[in-house]
């Protein structure tokens, strides 16, 4: 597996990703929180 087959935002700050494997075909999802990046000028 190189790239996730597929993502999508689950909420504001949510990504889910949509990973099979190329051998078996067994699939799974995974979820990563993204912080919110604060510039300051």
């Amino acid at each position: 597996m190189v790239a996730a087959e597929a993502s999508a935002y689950v909420s504001d700050h949510v990504i889910s990703y949509l990973w099979t494997c190329d051998t078996c075909g067994y699939g799974f999802v995974t979820k990563h929180a993204v912080k919110q990046r604060i510039v300051c000028n």
